[in-house]
């Protein structure tokens, strides 16, 4: 008998293999209505959101992790 972790592995790579299986076989029947334009958007689109992938970390600057300095007391 499998696990359960190596039974999701299989069931995720089997959803995986599926969805990439229907992306090529579905056309929608108004993409060859596209004009030219919407062609080149949605290809800068596509590589627009394919270069970013991963997300971004968010850099905070050492300043905001510092304890305030004592300058202002008197």
């Amino acid at each position: 008998m499998m696990d359960n972790e190596s039974k999701r592995r299989v069931d995720v790579t089997v959803q995986k293999r599926l969805r990439s299986i229907l992306k090529q076989r579905f056309v929608s029947p108004t993409d060859a209505m596209l004009s030219p334009c919407s062609k080149r958007l949605n290809l800068y689109r596509s590589k627009v959101y394919a270069a970013k992938k991963t997300p971004r970390k968010l850099q905070f600057s050492e300043s905001a992790t510092k304890t305030p300095s004592k300058k202002h007391q008197s």
